[in-house]
Order: structure tokens, then C-alpha cells, then sequence
């Protein structure tokens, strides 16, 4: 069924479709930020439109964060080059960038940011956070220390001063997991601790490539499903018209229509 939202109030009216197609549900938006604007934002991102902006070639741009030695750079290196780092170099700031095919056919450019890890480079995490579309946040599983760390890089993303980068999807990256035998976080654990902020759980591994493609190429299509969500917010914000194409219960249409 097709239905037009004509205003902006008759589109977050509709507790049916809301409850029927809830996805992606962020805790974190209702358990800490508690926003008029996330709370409202988590209801258009369970509706699908029918007709999307064009995204072809678009470029996402996905930012690295972590502890130095925590695997990141490794993990860009090899989905970018498929080479494999054979020595440990500092990062302060490295850039690269790879044409992929999303899994619905949609190619676009990916710009991965690879950050420095030391406490030196965090006056830069704020203009990195502002000029990204999404970001994994990455530790070792050999060390706690760097799992303990995720709590910071989140913080700072979903406490920004910009709206839109609030909602940003972010996933949570257990780097080495070929390192199975000095494993000092467990999976369960950092499952759990994910969930928890509303985050998205991987684990991969440079040497064996486990994991690596599929991070990148799930975080590019969240992050060009959020940009298109938020494109509709602003939208509707205007008051334009927009078709999506749901299933509606016939009491809501019933109480719509007889509004009018």
C-alpha cells in the first residue's frame, strides 16, 4: 500500500507502522541522549520510502578510532591493498580510498580515515567526527585495555554538538581475532557491552581476512542508509509531501481521513 505523509506531525502519528516495522532500535537514543529529535529520528529509520535519492558514486567517508596497536590501521590496509602490514608504524592520520559494490548492486567511493591511537591526537577526533559518515571503533582482542577504551570514542560521537552525526551508525570492532589463544576479552562480553550502546558487533582478522570485506561493506551501506534518512527528515521537516510505501492498519487510515 502506498501512503502520503503530508505533514511532518501526520508521518510521526503513525503508532501502527511504528510498532509493525521498528528496526534498528537504538537504546542508546532513549537510555541516555533522550532527545526529542533522536526519539523521533528512530521512528523514520523504521520506515522504508519507495523512492530514494540517487546514491550512485556517492562518497562515504569512515573513520578509524582506537588504542595505537589495536589493529586498525592492518584492518584498512588489507581491505584496501589485501596486503598484510609486516611491522608495526605509528599513525597519526592516513587516508584511503577503494570503489565498492554494496550488496544491493549500488557502487559507491569509500574513504576509510585511519586515526592515531595516542591520547597526543585526540584535539584532532573532533573535526574527524564532523567531516565522517560513520565509524568503527576498533580494539584488540589480546587487550582489555583497548576494549576498555570504546566507552571515549562512542561518548564523543554520539554527545557531539551536530544532530546528524548523533545518528551516525557506529560498529564495534574486535581486531586479531586470529590471536584466539591470548584472547583477553571475551566475545560474549563485548557482544553484550555492544548491544548495550546500540551498536553493531564484529570481530575479524587482518592475517586470515576474516570478517574484513564484510565491516566495511556493512558500515558503508548503514552509512548511506542513514545520509538517505536524514535527507527525508529534512524533508518532512519542510512539510513536502513523501511516499513510502508500507502496510498500514485500515484503523489508522480510518482516524487519518477522518481528521480532514
Amino acid at each position: 500500500m502506498v501512503q502520503v505523509c503530508r505533514t511532518f506531525k501526520d508521518f510521526f502519528c503513525q503508532e501502527e507502522i511504528w510498532r509493525k516495522t521498528w528496526y534498528n532500535f537504538h537504546p542508546f537514543s532513549v537510555g541516555i541522549i533522550n532527545s526529542n529529535f533522536y526519539s523521533h529520528y528512530s521512528r523514520l529509520r523504521c520506515l522504508k520510502p519507495k523512492y530514494y535519492p540517487n546514491m550512485k558514486n556517492k562518497e562515504i567517508r569512515v573513520v578509524l578510532f582506537g588504542l595505537d596497536q589495536s589493529g586498525k590501521s592492518s584492518l584498512a590496509i588489507r581491505f584496501i591493498s589485501d596486503y598484510i602490514p609486516s611491522a608495526y608504524d605509528s599513525t597519526i592520520e592516513d587516508a584511503y580510498g577503494k570503489n565498492v559494490f554494496l550488496k544491493d548492486g549500488l557502487q559507491i567511493r569509500l574513504i576509510i580515515i585511519d586515526t592515531g591511537g595516542s591520547p597526543e591526537y585526540s584535539p584532532l577526533r573532533d573535526s574527524q567526527i564532523t567531516t565522517s559518515d560513520c565509524f568503527l571503533v576498533v580494539y584488540a582482542i589480546d587487550n582489555l585495555k583497548s576494549f576498555l577504551s570504546i566507552n571515549e570514542y562512542v561518548h564523543d560521537i554520539r554527545f557531539h554538538d551536530q544532530e546528524q552525526i548523533k545518528t551516525s551508525p557506529i560498529f564495534i570492532v574486535g581486531a586479531k581475532s586470529d590471536k584466539i589463544n591470548s584472547r583477553k576479552v571475551p566475545l560474549q562480553e563485548a557482544i553484550d557491552f555492544s548491544r548495550s550502546i546500540g551498536c553493531r558487533h564484529f570481530e575479524t582478522s587482518a592475517y586470515h581476512k576474516d570478517n574484513v570485506d564484510d565491516v566495511f561493506l556493512e558500515i558503508a551501506a548503514e552509512g548511506i542508509h542513514n545520509i538517505k534518512m536524514r535527507m527525508i527528515y529534512d524533508k518532512l521537516l519542510t512539510g513536502e509531501p513523501f511516499v513510502f510505501k508500507e502496510e498500514v492498519d485500515p484503523l489508522y487510515l480510518s482516524r487519518l481521513y477522518s481528521q480532514k
